[in-house]
């Protein structure tokens, strides 16, 4: 069966022949299950260190001013950005939330993980 047809162009039915779904499918073994339970477990260890003991409880719709942590050269300083919360997503270390507020006439949004330590503390 040829790849390309007279135009030269690719001969779908033959490439289907050639490389099939099945080309890429290995069902999974009972080690690789073993393997994949372990590798969450070591995961959500290595997670559970990165996580805020005490984190602020808010929601969509809350007011919030969020105090983060800015390095400039060899300093420190908080920033504060104060806005509404519009999203929230994710869990574990994973989780974010967005928070959006009104300069000058144009809306800015600006995404936070929650367990960033880059964030000092989120008042509500």
């Amino acid at each position: 069966m040829e790849i390309f047809d007279s135009f030269g162009l690719p001969n779908s039915a033959a490439i289907r022949h050639h490389v099939g779904p099945s080309d890429h499918y290995f069902p999974a073994s009972p080690q690789n299950r073993v393997d994949q339970n372990m590798s969450q477990q070591i995961l959500q260890l290595v997670e559970q260190s990165s996580l805020k003991e005490k984190v602020d409880v808010f929601g969509i719709g809350d007011t919030v001013d969020v105090h983060t942590k800015i390095q400039e050269g060899a300093k420190e300083r908080i920033q504060i950005f104060s806005g509404i919360v519009i999203a929230k997503s994710g869990s574990g270390t994973r989780e974010m939330f967005v928070v959006r507020r009104i300069v000058a006439g144009e809306g800015v949004e600006r995404k936070f993980p929650v367990h960033s330590p880059r964030i000092d503390k989120i008042e509500v």
